[in-house]
């Protein structure tokens, strides 16, 4: 759970506050104007949350604590420990902390905290920081090769795999379906209780749907590399290249010669040359549904 400072009277009587846990404070360093933040743990949260009261350069907290009262005073030093560490290493903020942390676990034990700080490393940027998200690498000079694109709906995205994880690069737009249910949400979030249920609940269903979609371009990704495998010993002009492919996409309605000349911009009899050679090949067939006329779908 978190909170804006102007709120931490409101945060401090939350129940939850008086368990075990860890807790971030960030906020700007005056000094330089930096990005700066400390990572602490406590038995109880609240009480030593309000110990900081006298400093001045965080503007936000965000408490994490175990609703089943399981973490223990060895956890939660573990955990204070390695998000320090964590933060360190990414490097998006300046740490105010001054003394080292940490405690030595059970490999059970441990396990079961590295779990936790994932959770923990997914729910911070719902919650509004960056203190564990990777700096995105400079793609000035990437290969071309690296750099994937995709288009959709409208939208036009770039991005490339990094060692940290997928990065979507600057300019990219995406398909704004959600965006009246979002904001909806965020206003009823932001003027409600500091209870973030609801939030978590519309934004883990907005991230399924988009690892579903996801899934299923993938799908279609590896079908086309699988098909092009199978079939690179066999030669193919551009114009059959081209209509594979539209095939592979997910063509839109039937394919008959008269639409392959039209799409190719060749002519009739150049088209079902073409589509001739891939049924003679296997790589096409006629299609078993009746018309007008004939069309064709790739072979099994």
């Amino acid at each position: 759970m978190g909170a804006p400072r102007s709120d931490l009277a409101h945060f401090l009587r939350r129940p939850e506050l008086a368990k075990p846990g860890v807790y971030i404070l960030s906020g700007v360093d005056p000094a330089d104007g930096e990005p700066i933040a400390y990572v602490g743990e406590a038995e109880v949260v609240s009480e030593r949350i309000k110990q900081h009261k006298n400093k001045d350069y965080w503007n936000s907290v965000i408490a994490f604590i175990s609703k089943d009262e399981n973490l223990t005073r060895a956890h939660i030093r573990y955990l204070e420990g390695r998000l320090i560490k964590l933060a360190e290493s990414i490097g998006r903020y300046k740490i105010a902390n001054t003394n080292p942390s940490g405690a030595r676990l059970p490999e059970s034990d441990q396990h079961d905290m590295e779990v936790y700080l994932e959770r923990i490393a997914q729910l911070l940027p719902v919650l509004g920081s960056e203190l564990l998200s990777p700096i995105a690498p400079s793609t000035k000079g990437a290969p071309h090769a690296a750099m994937l694109y995709c288009r959709m709906k409208g939208a036009t995205a770039r991005g490339l795999r990094s060692p940290n994880g997928f990065v979507v690069l600057k300019g990219s737009t995406a398909v704004a379906e959600a965006r009246e249910d979002y904001y909806d949400i965020l206003e009823r979030t932001q003027k409600g209780t500091l209870d973030i249920t609801e939030w978590l609940a519309w934004f883990l269903d907005a991230l399924h749907r988009a690892i579903d979609h996801a899934q299923l371009t993938l799908n279609v990704v590896l079908s086309k590399a699988s098909f092009w495998r199978y079939w690179a010993s066999t030669p193919f002009n551009e114009r059959q290249i081209k209509l594979l492919n539209r095939l592979l996409d997910g063509f839109d309605g039937k394919l008959t010669s008269s639409k392959w000349a039209a799409i190719a911009k060749c002519s009739p009899d150049t088209a079902l040359r073409d589509i001739s050679e891939l049924v003679a090949s296997g790589v096409l067939k006629k299609s078993a549904a009746g018309g007008r006329s004939t069309s064709y779908e790739l072979a099994d």
